[in-house]
Protein backbone atom coordinates (compact mmCIF):
# COMPACT_ATOMS: atom_id res chain seq x y z
CA UNK A 1 0.00 0.00 0.00
CA UNK A 2 1.21 3.48 -0.87
CA UNK A 3 0.87 5.93 2.03
CA UNK A 4 0.94 9.73 1.85
CA UNK A 5 0.20 12.52 4.35
CA UNK A 6 -2.45 15.14 3.55
CA UNK A 7 -4.50 17.87 5.17
CA UNK A 8 -8.30 17.82 5.18
CA UNK A 9 -9.67 21.06 3.74
CA UNK A 10 -13.38 20.15 3.44
CA UNK A 11 -15.77 17.37 4.47
CA UNK A 12 -18.88 16.41 2.53
CA UNK A 13 -20.79 13.41 3.88
CA UNK A 14 -18.66 10.27 3.59
CA UNK A 15 -16.01 12.04 1.51
CA UNK A 16 -13.26 14.47 2.45
CA UNK A 17 -11.40 16.89 0.21
CA UNK A 18 -7.71 16.64 1.05
CA UNK A 19 -4.68 18.59 -0.06
CA UNK A 20 -1.23 17.08 -0.37
CA UNK A 21 1.99 18.58 -1.63
CA UNK A 22 3.48 17.08 -4.78
CA UNK A 23 7.01 15.93 -4.20
CA UNK A 24 9.71 14.91 -6.60
CA UNK A 25 11.95 11.93 -5.91
CA UNK A 26 14.86 13.87 -7.38
CA UNK A 27 16.36 14.58 -3.96
CA UNK A 28 17.06 10.86 -3.55
CA UNK A 29 18.69 10.43 -6.95
CA UNK A 30 22.45 10.49 -7.55
CA UNK A 31 22.26 12.32 -10.89
CA UNK A 32 20.09 15.10 -9.51
CA UNK A 33 22.15 17.96 -10.97
CA UNK A 34 22.45 16.48 -14.47
CA UNK A 35 18.86 15.42 -14.98
CA UNK A 36 16.23 17.35 -16.91
CA UNK A 37 13.49 16.03 -14.66
CA UNK A 38 15.16 17.56 -11.59
CA UNK A 39 15.46 20.90 -13.37
CA UNK A 40 11.79 20.78 -14.34
CA UNK A 41 10.80 19.97 -10.75
CA UNK A 42 12.77 22.98 -9.50
CA UNK A 43 11.23 25.30 -12.12
CA UNK A 44 7.65 24.20 -11.48
CA UNK A 45 8.15 24.32 -7.74
CA UNK A 46 5.98 22.64 -5.18
CA UNK A 47 2.34 22.44 -6.04
CA UNK A 48 -0.57 21.16 -4.08
CA UNK A 49 -2.83 18.41 -5.30
CA UNK A 50 -6.43 18.21 -4.15
CA UNK A 51 -8.53 15.09 -4.30
CA UNK A 52 -11.70 13.69 -2.84
CA UNK A 53 -11.20 10.56 -0.74
CA UNK A 54 -13.42 8.21 1.22
CA UNK A 55 -13.52 9.46 4.82
CA UNK A 56 -13.89 6.19 6.70
CA UNK A 57 -11.87 7.64 9.60
CA UNK A 58 -14.21 10.52 10.41
CA UNK A 59 -11.58 13.20 9.77
CA UNK A 60 -12.49 16.84 10.28
CA UNK A 61 -11.37 20.02 8.52
CA UNK A 62 -7.80 20.88 9.52
CA UNK A 63 -6.81 17.31 10.45
CA UNK A 64 -3.62 15.81 9.08
CA UNK A 65 -4.37 12.34 7.75
CA UNK A 66 -2.60 9.38 6.23
CA UNK A 67 -3.93 8.40 2.81
CA UNK A 68 -3.51 4.90 1.45
CA UNK A 69 -3.92 3.42 -2.02
CA UNK A 70 -3.32 -0.10 -3.29
CA UNK A 71 -0.21 -0.41 -5.49
CA UNK A 72 -2.10 -2.61 -7.93
CA UNK A 73 -4.67 0.13 -8.51
CA UNK A 74 -2.00 2.73 -9.15
CA UNK A 75 -0.08 0.42 -11.51
CA UNK A 76 -3.20 -0.47 -13.51
CA UNK A 77 -4.17 3.20 -13.74
CA UNK A 78 -0.71 4.17 -14.99
CA UNK A 79 -0.72 1.39 -17.58
CA UNK A 80 -4.15 2.43 -18.76
CA UNK A 81 -3.24 6.10 -19.16
CA UNK A 82 0.27 5.67 -20.60
CA UNK A 83 0.32 2.35 -22.44
CA UNK A 84 -3.08 2.21 -24.12
CA UNK A 85 -2.59 5.29 -26.37
CA UNK A 86 0.88 4.09 -27.35
CA UNK A 87 -0.40 0.60 -28.18
CA UNK A 88 -3.17 2.06 -30.35
CA UNK A 89 -0.69 3.89 -32.63
CA UNK A 90 0.87 0.83 -34.34
CA UNK A 91 -2.46 -0.97 -34.11
CA UNK A 92 -4.17 1.67 -36.28
CA UNK A 93 -1.32 1.64 -38.80
CA UNK A 94 -1.29 -2.17 -38.89
CA UNK A 95 -5.04 -2.45 -39.40
CA UNK A 96 -4.90 0.14 -42.21
CA UNK A 97 -2.08 -1.74 -43.94
CA UNK A 98 -4.03 -5.02 -43.71
CA UNK A 99 -7.18 -3.40 -45.10
CA UNK A 100 -5.40 -1.67 -47.99
CA UNK A 101 -2.92 -4.57 -48.42
CA UNK A 102 -0.03 -2.09 -48.61
CA UNK A 103 1.87 0.12 -46.24
CA UNK A 104 0.40 3.63 -46.03
CA UNK A 105 2.56 6.51 -47.23
CA UNK A 106 4.20 8.80 -44.66
CA UNK A 107 1.43 11.38 -44.51
CA UNK A 108 -1.28 8.77 -44.08
CA UNK A 109 0.81 6.93 -41.48
CA UNK A 110 1.13 10.15 -39.46
CA UNK A 111 -2.64 10.72 -39.61
CA UNK A 112 -3.31 7.12 -38.60
CA UNK A 113 -0.81 7.42 -35.74
CA UNK A 114 -2.48 10.60 -34.50
CA UNK A 115 -5.93 8.99 -34.80
CA UNK A 116 -4.71 5.94 -32.88
CA UNK A 117 -3.20 8.09 -30.16
CA UNK A 118 -6.38 10.13 -29.72
CA UNK A 119 -8.54 7.01 -29.83
CA UNK A 120 -6.32 5.44 -27.17
CA UNK A 121 -6.87 8.42 -24.87
CA UNK A 122 -10.63 8.35 -25.44
CA UNK A 123 -10.69 4.62 -24.75
CA UNK A 124 -8.58 5.07 -21.61
CA UNK A 125 -10.98 7.77 -20.39
CA UNK A 126 -14.01 5.53 -20.92
CA UNK A 127 -12.37 2.58 -19.19
CA UNK A 128 -11.25 4.76 -16.28
CA UNK A 129 -14.81 6.08 -15.88
CA UNK A 130 -15.99 2.48 -15.56
CA UNK A 131 -13.18 1.58 -13.16
CA UNK A 132 -13.85 4.64 -10.99
CA UNK A 133 -16.55 2.65 -9.18
CA UNK A 134 -13.96 0.09 -8.07
CA UNK A 135 -12.56 0.88 -4.57
CA UNK A 136 -9.12 -0.46 -5.58
CA UNK A 137 -8.59 2.71 -7.59
CA UNK A 138 -9.54 5.14 -4.80
CA UNK A 139 -7.33 6.42 -1.99
CA UNK A 140 -8.82 6.19 1.49
CA UNK A 141 -8.04 7.86 4.80
CA UNK A 142 -6.21 5.26 6.87
CA UNK A 143 -5.49 7.28 10.00
CA UNK A 144 -6.03 10.68 11.54
CA UNK A 145 -2.90 12.05 13.16
CA UNK A 146 -3.32 13.64 16.56
CA UNK A 147 -2.77 17.37 16.67
CA UNK A 148 -0.55 17.25 19.79
CA UNK A 149 3.12 16.38 19.42
CA UNK A 150 3.13 13.37 21.76
CA UNK A 151 1.60 10.79 19.42
CA UNK A 152 1.90 9.89 15.77
CA UNK A 153 -1.34 8.39 14.45
CA UNK A 154 -4.59 6.78 15.44
CA UNK A 155 -5.14 3.64 13.35
CA UNK A 156 -8.61 3.26 11.90
CA UNK A 157 -9.99 -0.19 11.24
Amino acid sequence: MIIERAEVIAVDGSYALVQTQRRSTCNNCRVNKGCGNALLARLVGSRFMRLSVINQAGAKVGDTVQLGMQESGLLKSALLVYALPIVCVPLFIGVASVITQSMPDDGMAMLLALAGFICGFVLARRISARLSKNPTFHPVILAVEKQDAESSALPIM
